[in-house]
């Protein structure tokens, strides 16, 4: 195919392959020595980060006034035998998963791994919600259902943000892609681009 048999964009999309396009700002660093380190850029998400931190230390208070209040709790509150087991078994459940989810929250979205986030927020919604929305409905202390309430809150806030947090990387990932690809592969998708100057497309003879 020659060059004339293509439609060509004059406008920004000339430009950006030749290197005339305005660049995109990035952060930039500065080292100890002096040196300033460019194209550092970060695109975790700073809410859930911040959330993340409060959960971790909510969960020390959790653990120690559960373990605590939980005795006062079986004093004529259970049916039976049965349901004081199934409620040890989904406190076991929470003590292990609670400090494993935040660490892969943590990891996930400091690293910006995606994988990592999907698997945080599908816990907190699946594994971890229905243990503590169960404990949540069945206590009769209200200290106990303040703290649940809580950690439910938690646990849904986070979810939520952590699936921001993936669309954000996401798309941030893609154009990474699309703007370090070979003008070669690029050059393509430019060409089906409208003319810029123009109000309507303009196409030229193909010839092979």
């Amino acid at each position: 195919m020659s060059g004339s048999g293509v439609l060509r964009n004059r406008g920004t999309s000339q430009a950006w392959l030749s290197g005339e396009a305005e660049a995109t700002p990035v952060a930039t660093a500065t080292t100890l020595d002096g040196a300033v380190d460019a194209g550092i850029e970060s695109h975790s998400s700073l809410p859930l980060q911040v959330a993340l931190y409060f959960h971790k230390y909510f969960l020390l208070v959790w653990f120690v006034a559960s373990l605590r209040l939980t005795r006062d709790d079986d004093d004529g509150n259970h049916t039976g035998v049965w349901s004081g087991a199934f409620e040890t078994i989904l406190y076991c459940l929470l003590y292990i998963l609670e400090p494993l989810t935040l660490a892969l929250g943590y990891f996930g979205n400091l690293s910006e791994r995606t994988s990592a986030l999907a698997g945080f927020g599908l816990t907190s919604l699946s594994i971890k919600l229905l243990p503590t929305l169960w404990l949540l409905t069945t206590t009769k202390i209200v200290m106990l259902i303040v703290l649940h309430g809580i950690l439910a809150a938690f646990q849904i806030v986070e979810a939520v943000m952590s699936f921001f947090a993936i669309r954000q990387m996401s798309r941030h990932e893609t154009a990474h892609r699309i703007v370090l690809a070979p003008a070669a592969e690029v050059q393509p998708m430019i060409d089906l681009l409208p003319d810029d100057s123009d109000d309507e497309p303009r196409f030229r003879e193909t010839s092979i």
